[in-house]
This record gives C-alpha cells, sequence and structure tokens, in this order.
C-alpha cells in the first residue's frame, strides 16, 4: 500500500479512501498521464516513440542547462556590514537532535531520488540506521565532501498545461536523495531566521512572515487604469523566466504600455524585440486588469472547480472522502482568490453550489434529496459541522487581515507604497473611498467600513430602528464601538485587570490592539499565545455582555466576566 500511495500522489486521502476504486482509477490515470508517446522537438519536428522522444528532451536540456557560465562572485562589501545580532549558529556544529529533525520534517512519500529510498524508509527504520545516517550527515559538515551518488539527482518532467505538446511545455524539477535533502533542509533551518534581512522586501516567496499576494497586490496596483490615454507614461514588463530564474524566454516576454505615445511605443518594442501585450493577462493565477474587475471574470476560476469535479469520479468516492477533497484540493484553489479579490455574493454562491453539488453527487442539475443542510457542513466539527469554509464569510475574514497590514503598518512592499501614494498621511480610518479607485483598494476600504457595521445602538439610530442612543453598560454615554468595547467605565475595567494579569500596557482602542500585535505578539511562546487569546476573548465577552442585557436582562460584574475571560484563556492554552 505504500508503494502505491507514491504511485497515486492523492496527499489529500491521507484520511480516507487509501484503498478503493477511485484510488485505484486515480493511479492508472497518472500512469497513462506520465506517458510520452509524441513530442515536437524545439523545431517543431514530431519525434514518435521512446528513442525518439527521449532524444528530443535530451537535446532540449541539454542546450538549455549544459551551457557554462562565468559566475561573478559577490563582493565581499556586501555582508562587511550586516545587521545580523550574531551569526554564530551558522557554522555551529550540527547535532544529533538537528540532523532527526530535518528528515522526519521532509514528507515521507515524497518522490524518491536515484537510489529509489523516500523519506519513509529512513524514518520507519529510523531505530537501525538512524546512527549511519547521522553519522553521515555530520561527516558531510566536517569534512566538506559529499560522496556522488548521494548528490546525484533524476530529471523528472511536470506538464505546465493539460496536454503538453512539446518539449518546452514542461517544467523540469529535480529529484534528489534523501541524504541531500536533510543536508539542504538543516541549511536552509540556520539560515531562515536571517533570510528577511538579506532578502529585499519586493522578494516574497520562501521567506517567512512575507506574503505572496503582497506583489500580486502591487501588481494590480500598477496595472490600474494602465489603457488610460490622460496618464503619466508607464510600462509594464511581463518576463517569461526560464532556467532556474537566470534567463528569460524573448518568445513569451511582453510589454504593457500606459500614456506612452504610439512612436515611443514602436520604438520601445523594436529595440528590445518583445511584443505588446493587452490586458487582462494572468499573474500568480489571478487576472490582472486595467479596468474594474467584473463577474465575468471570475467564470476562469468557476471553470477550473467544475474541471476539477467532473475530472473526479463522485461514485468511486465515498462522502468522506468527497469532504477531504473539498476541504483539500477545491478549497486550496479557491483560497488563493479569496485571499487577494472580494468575491460578489453571486460567484461566492455558485462556488459553494459546485462544492455542494458534488458532496451529493448531483451531475447536470439533476434533482436529488440531500441529508443535511449546507451550512451545517460549514460548523466546526465540535458543533456537529465538518469544518468546511463558508466561500464568503471566509473570503471577508482573509480581506481583513489586508486591512489588518494597513494598521499595523506591516514591513511589506505593497504597505509603504499605500502609504506613500494612496494613504500620503492620512489616518486609514479618516480615509474616503472615491469611485477611481482600483477594485482591490475599493475592496480593503470596504472591508474597513465592516467594523463600522457593528450593530451598536449608534449604528441601529442611524438607521432608524432604535429611536433612544444609550449604553447599556454604564447607561450614561452614547453607544458607539469605541464607547462600548474601550471608553465604557465597565470595559475599561476589565481591560485594565487583563492588562495587569497580561503585563501589558492598558488597551484603549482597536488601532492600539493592532499595534501591540505587531510590537510584541510575534511567536509561538506560550506567554504570547496567552495574550493573543486573552485579547480576543475581552473583546468577545464585553460584546456577549452587552447583548446579554439587552436580550434576556442578564447582568455580570466586571470582576465576572475578567474571571471568565482567565478560565477560558486557561482552558485554550491546556487543549493546545
Amino acid at each position: 500500500m505504500r508503494v502505491l500511495s507514491q504511485k497515486a500522489k492523492l496527499q489529500h486521502l491521507h484520511l480516507s479512501d487509501l484503498n478503493t476504486k477511485y484510488f485505484y482509477a486515480h493511479i492508472k490515470a497518472r500512469k497513462i498521464g506520465n506517458t510520452i508517446g509524441v513530442i515536437e522537438d524545439v523545431n517543431g519536428t514530431l519525434c514518435h516513440g521512446h528513442a525518439q522522444v527521449a532524444h528530443a528532451f535530451v537535446g532540449y536540456y541539454r542546450d538549455l542547462l549544459g551551457t557554462y557560465e562565468v559566475v561573478t562572485p559577490l563582493p565581499a562589501a556586501l555582508f562587511a556590514h550586516n545587521t545580523f545580532t550574531t551569526t554564530d549558529h551558522l557554522v555551529a556544529p550540527v547535532t544529533h537532535l538537528e540532523i532527526e529533525a530535518a528528515l522526519f520534517a521532509i514528507q515521507r512519500d515524497k518522490s524518491p531520488g536515484i537510489d529509489g529510498y523516500s523519506s519513509g524508509f529512513f524514518r520507519d527504520s529510523w531505530g537501525i540506521i538512524g546512527h549511519e545516517f547521522t553519522a553521515a550527515i555530520m561527516e558531510f559538515f566536517t569534512k566538506g565532501y559529499m560522496p556522488c551518488g548521494a548528490n546525484s539527482i533524476v530529471i523528472a518532467l511536470i506538464p505546465k498545461g493539460d496536454s503538453p505538446k512539446s518539449v518546452t511545455e514542461f517544467r523540469p524539477i529535480s529529484c534528489c536523495t534523501v541524504f541531500y535533502k536533510t543536508v539542504s533542509k538543516i541549511l536552509a533551518n540556520r539560515m531562515k531566521p536571517m533570510l528577511g534581512q538579506i532578502v529585499g522586501l519586493e522578494k516574497v516567496a520562501f521567506i517567512e512572515g512575507r506574503d505572496l499576494f503582497d506583489n500580486s497586490m502591487l501588481a494590480h496596483e500598477m496595472a490600474y487604469k494602465c489603457n488610460r490615454s490622460l496618464i503619466s507614461p508607464r510600462c509594464i514588463l511581463k518576463i517569461d523566466i526560464r532556467k532556474a530564474f537566470d534567463s528569460a524566454n524573448p518568445m513569451k516576454t511582453s510589454l504593457y504600455f500606459g500614456g506612452v505615445s504610439a512612436h515611443l511605443k514602436a520604438h520601445i518594442l523594436l529595440s528590445t524585440g518583445y511584443v505588446e501585450g493587452t490586458f487582462p493577462v494572468k499573474y500568480l493565477g489571478i487576472p490582472l486588469l486595467s479596468s474594474r474587475l467584473t463577474q465575468s471574470m471570475f467564470n476562469f476560476l468557476l471553470d477550473k472547480i467544475r474541471r476539477l469535479v467532473s475530472h473526479w469520479a463522485s461514485n468511486l468516492l465515498s462522502y468522506a472522502g468527497r469532504i477531504q477533497l473539498i476541504n483539500s484540493v477545491i478549497f486550496g484553489l479557491r483560497n488563493f482568490w479569496v485571499s487577494s479579490v472580494l468575491l460578489p455574493k453571486g460567484i461566492a454562491k455558485k462556488i459553494n453550489k459546485l462544492c455542494k453539488d458534488f458532496l451529493w453527487g448531483i451531475e447536470h442539475g439533476q434533482s436529488k434529496h440531500v441529508f443535511k443542510i449546507w451550512d451545517s457542513f460549514c460548523l466546526p466539527r465540535e458543533e456537529g459541522g465538518v469544518d468546511i469554509k463558508e466561500v464568503l464569510s471566509w473570503n471577508k475574514s482573509q480581506m481583513l487581515s489586508w486591512l489588518k497590514k494597513l494598521i499595523t503598518h506591516s514591513e511589506t512592499i505593497w504597505v509603504q507604497w499605500v502609504e506613500a501614494y494612496v494613504l500620503k498621511g492620512t489616518d486609514l480610518w479618516d480615509f474616503q473611498l472615491t469611485a477611481s479607485y482600483s477594485w482591490f483598494r475599493s475592496s480593503i476600504i470596504s472591508c474597513r467600513d465592516l467594523l463600522n457595521r457593528l450593530s451598536t445602538v449608534d449604528a441601529l439610530c442611524s438607521r432608524g430602528l432604535v429611536m433612544v442612543n444609550r449604553c447599556v453598560l454604564c447607561e450614561s454615554s452614547l453607544e458607539t464601538y469605541s464607547h462600548l468595547f474601550f471608553e465604557c467605565p465597565h470595559s475599561a475595567a476589565i481591560w485594565r485587570a487583563i492588562a495587569m494579569w497580561l503585563k501589558i500596557s492598558p488597551v484603549t482602542s482597536l488601532p492600539q490592539i493592532f499595534h501591540w500585535y505587531k510590537v510584541y505578539n510575534r511567536g509561538q511562546g506560550l506567554l504570547k499565545k496567552q495574550r493573543r487569546c486573552a485579547l480576543m476573548c475581552a473583546l468577545y465577552r464585553v460584546w456577549q455582555e452587552r447583548n446579554k442585557r439587552i436580550f434576556k436582562g442578564i447582568q455580570a460584574t466586571p470582576v465576572t466576566i475578567i474571571r471568565k475571560i482567565k478560565v477560558l484563556v486557561l482552558l485554550r492554552l491546556s487543549s493546545l
């Protein structure tokens, strides 16, 4: 079964359907898909059979990867004046525990190297071969020598699309030995804490604490209104990178102009040899637009989900297997969108419907009796659900994370750009939205306004639903969200007690909470988890107390609420 699991490559089915018809059908489909019977070489000539296909690929990658280039060494001055507190850990002796942790961090069913052994073999046999494996790793770090076999790799070809026709439509990956992977992971783990100080803010991939979407959002801001004539001259260069990111493919590199005269545009295109591109164009999987985002732009996402669910044979899967697929594969796809785009309600409903139809095996709009309403599946497991994320709610929560970045002045290139060219010194809470702003900027401000839609008495009065505005906690002031949560004597007493318990300065506003999170609360230590949990519990308990007084006529003193907050926090920490 372990060998078959590696062949199936179904990482999302590690909890269900590992020995079903679907499991074996997927193995068969992968075997057929991995077979290349005919391919075009770089000259467009069709190659048939194993020998010709192999010759075409070897020739292509020999020309691409087998060329010799002089590598310019980095100047020593680059590292002369660093801001690192210490670098001793980089050259410290490698320990047995460090080697074991690195090995066991490698997924057990990852593709093996040239020796055919995966990390699962070493992990299961650790009690027998662990000493020899550790000694070999330590010898490498002490002598700087790695045996040729351990340094050998297998180049595997991954299709870039569904139906590749040419040798250029594959992406090569290196299948390394577990020995090589372990050495690499040890080096990577030691360098990880320092990468943020070495690598510029514009580089976000593989840097802990940085978000790939930052560059995507900045690109959207740059492209917005790029097709208008009355703007300052600008140009966007989309480069097709190949050969491990050290060369560009000029045939697929394009330029996008804005406010550039026809004469200058023609001169630039002639000088560079590139072609002029047109919007929309996909960047990091999301359409890059020069105008507002319309519902039709989401058809790509809907079509991709449809292709996924139509490809999976739902009649071969149990309900548990279908839920696992929805929670992993489909959610992973849509999560890429909900993290960067405020989805229209109609699109969110269509995504939910596609997931529901797949779960119940409904095809082509047919009617079928369902056993449970969809909303119940979106509940947490402890409340009887299966923890499927409801698209619209999850989308709003993800968009609020962008608002948090702005509030906490996160050190990202997107936040710096917004503060310099959009806010321009204006407080985020006072910033006014206009029709000329990009769809993403509008989404962020809309999420900010969600915080102001809390049904406090002043908000209900403005809608004509309540005639008298009075705080139900102190009965002496107007109930706004800032008064209710922070300024009311009842709430202030809770915050003072919680601040003394956590040994922090008293909290007086929501922006202060965000700022405190940024400055003092990063990390996974027990004290930091306690502080995070306590602050959220305090906000929730104040709102809960307010609602209990209005709807149930039940009151609790600040002392009682503080005690409940502490109990909840300690129970939460004990479950981690």
